[in-house]
């Protein structure tokens, strides 16, 4: 099913899905949904993953700490969103 649309130079994408999705029922359109989301969410993971490692290469004096505090400050600049607790120092018990 053609709609996803890339444009890599600049980072920006859109989806537009065919009628034929519309014309589907509720209930099977939410159900591709929610496998798109997941799908979407596994490869957002490892981007994400990937970037931290980019990121903090070379930062091998920092700490842990350190390193979230870093992905946290330049994903808010970059107003790139982190799951939630993502980017804050692990809570000591």
């Amino acid at each position: 099913m053609p709609g996803l649309y890339a444009d890599l130079e600049l980072g920006a994408a859109s989806m537009h899905l065919p009628d034929d999705f519309h014309n589907q029922p509720a209930l099977v359109q939410l159900k591709l949904l929610a496998e798109w989301q997941r799908a979407l969410a596994r490869y957002r993971h490892g981007a994400l993953q990937q970037f931290a490692l980019e990121l903090t290469r070379g930062a091998g004096g920092m700490g842990e700490a350190e390193r979230l505090a870093l992905l946290r400050t330049t994903c808010e600049s970059l107003r790139i969103e982190l799951p939630a607790g993502c980017g804050s120092p692990p809570a000591h018990a």
